[in-house]
């Protein structure tokens, strides 16, 4: 960022010299783009937050003028209060670094243009999931400073009450911590899973064995997988010797802001559902064929965890899970359980071809959409997408009837895209509002996956620009990228080590208008898409989530492997 600025420096020196000595005026927060950057062959959108400029230049790092274009008129956005203008640089694509500048004197911050522009944060976001590994140090030879001594090792967790166990311990140990606290939970657990092991489905190459420097690294899996493989570890032990699966492994409370080896109170087993169980039927029949060109062996093992979870829920296929009294961390609540039935049903038919199980997917089959505002039912998406795979047995005609009905919502997103003046297929800004739009992206880039039609791909772009700074907040929603990302999210890992910077890769909720932290946080912006504070108070909009970082994992890896250079 340092040599970014001296070049910006340079280059407004040089046009002053060029402009009579008229400096320009820096305004940068006022010019809102992607401050990672851009493909050259990817849409090029900024949006002006103010009804002043009509035309701009874009200067390259010699002082050059290269591009010109002219601004639209301004119009006024009610979600943020702001007059907004757009510009369309989508036709430079000659790699380098660049600024814009408005009217000869509003000038942004620098960008570039290159073709492995997600790369280095595509690494990130899945590194940050090794990161939040519970029960083993992180080490200094694969976290830098980020290093930290083990905590929770998990080995002795006690069973509530609400698990149908009066007494005993079992151990539980491994797996990620699920958000900004130390807890584990199944059902969040499955959409990152899904979402992580459907991103190797489409590129088995990508992550390769040492892409990330993670412990595994060498021993000639892919690194990907050899992640995902540490949180399966954990949930194997969540499920019950009835089948059942259990919900978290928790505190009674959340921990204090401190460090993991310092947060030392009694872990509990707690609860066991109908939803819990059937993430984890989805989960093990997915990777059951992930892993079965690895280990045979112990694919067929997690393919009969995953039936015998199916087999219980279809013998309890109702049972809710609610917060015991005493328990005050996180719910993840459910009552309706279509969309878990259907995404078990899903896996386990493409894993193992049973009529049993395609029976199952008409029976709880719902038409493919696009779900905001709960990410719990974006499980039966991920269902859609396994099926769509070309290890499905579905017909060719039912196939092709979630393709229409994929490319349907894909249109209909686009159509949003185009209403808006920040571009972005919605805006409703709820708990989570960037994992809702990184999941609308995901939909994007599966309907171009299937139609090779260029405009789902660059729609899903420009939804990715949003959440790298072409918003309201001016802000790169990822810790340690772009010119200006949270520094304080809610975050226990981060807060407490010390360090000035938190913990890179990390995607924060993003903006909501229901800020239901308040009164303890106050935001300093209302309007629902400025509704964000980089307070690690917030948990109501900067928190972290595996939950989240899944779908930030999953569309930077799709981008890598459709523009950047294999």
């Amino acid at each position: 960022m340092k040599l970014y600025l001296l070049i910006g420096l340079f280059i407004s020196l040089k046009l002053s010299a060029q402009n009579n000595n008229k400096i320009p005026i820096l305004n940068n927060e006022a010019i809102r783009l992607n401050q990672i950057g851009y493909y050259p062959e990817s849409p090029k959108m900024f949006v002006f937050a103010g009804n002043s400029a009509q035309n701009y230049n874009i200067i390259n790092a010699d002082g050059r003028i290269v591009y010109k274009g002219t601004l639209k008129p301004a119009t006024t956005w009610d979600k943020s209060g702001e007059e907004l203008q757009t510009g369309d640089f989508s036709l430079l694509q000659t790699p380098g670094k660049y600024f814009i500048l408005l009217n000869n004197k509003i000038q942004s911050l620098s960008f570039e243009i290159k073709p492995n522009i997600y790369l280095d944060l595509s690494y990130a976001s899945v590194k940050a999931f090794y990161y939040q590994r519970a029960s083993m140090p992180i080490i200094a030879k694969f976290a830098g400073k980020y290093h930290r001594v083990a905590g929770h090792p998990d080995t002795a967790c006690y069973y509530h009450s609400s698990t149908g166990h009066k007494f005993g311990k079992k151990a539980s140990p491994r797996g990620w911590y699920d958000a900004g606290d130390y807890n584990k939970y199944v059902v969040s657990a499955g959409v990152s899973m899904g979402l992580l092991m459907q991103l190797h489905e489409l590129f088995p190459n990508w992550l390769a064995d040492g892409s990330l420097n993670i412990p595994e690294s060498g021993n000639g899996v892919n690194d990907l997988l050899d992640e995902i493989h540490f949180e399966l570890d954990w949930l194997i032990s969540m499920q019950d010797i009835d089948g059942g699966v259990f919900c978290k492994v928790t505190n009674l409370i959340h921990d204090p802001f401190i460090m993991p080896d310092k947060a030392i109170e009694r872990r509990y087993i707690v609860g066991k559902s109908t939803g819990s169980t059937l993430c984890f039927a989805a989960i093990m029949a997915q990777a059951s064929r992930i892993f079965k060109p690895i280990n045979q062996g112990f694919a067929g093992f997690l393919l009969q965890a995953s039936e015998r979870a199916w087999q219980w829920a279809v013998s309890h296929p109702n049972i809710e899970f609610k917060n015991p009294p005493d328990v005050k961390t996180g719910e993840y609540g459910e009552s309706n359980f279509r969309n878990d039935f259907f995404w078990a049903a899903s896996e386990l038919y493409v894993t193992t071809s049973k009529p049993l199980y395609v029976q199952a997917l008409f029976k709880y089959t719902q038409p493919f959409n696009y779900y905001y505002g709960n990410w719990r039912n974006f499980i039966s998406t991920l269902g859609y997408f396994s099926l769509l795979s070309d290890e499905c047995q579905l017909s060719a005609i039912e196939k092709g009837k979630i393709k229409t009905r994929l490319f349907f919502v894909g249109d209909s997103l686009i159509g949003n895209i185009k209403k808006e003046p920040y571009r972005i297929p919605i805006d409703n800004f709820n708990w989570g509002s960037n994992s809702d739009m990184l999941d609308a992206a995901i939909v994007l880039a599966m309907a171009y996956k299937y139609s090779s039609d260029k405009k789902y791909l660059n729609a899903a772009l420009e939804t990715t620009d949003y959440i790298f700074g072409k918003n309201a907040t001016t802000y790169c929603f990822v810790t340690g990228f772009g010119s200006k990302s949270p520094k304080n999210p809610h975050h226990r890992l981060s807060a407490a080590d010390g360090l000035n910077d938190p913990i890179p890769g990390f995607l924060v909720g993003g903006p909501n208008k229901n800020r239901n932290d308040e009164p303890n946080i106050k935001y300093i912006n209302l309007e629902p898409a400025r509704s964000y504070i980089d307070n690690s108070g917030s948990f109501a909009s900067n928190e972290v989530a595996i939950n989240w970082n899944a779908p930030l994992a999953f569309i930077t890896g799709f981008f890598e492997n459709s523009f950047g250079k294999k």
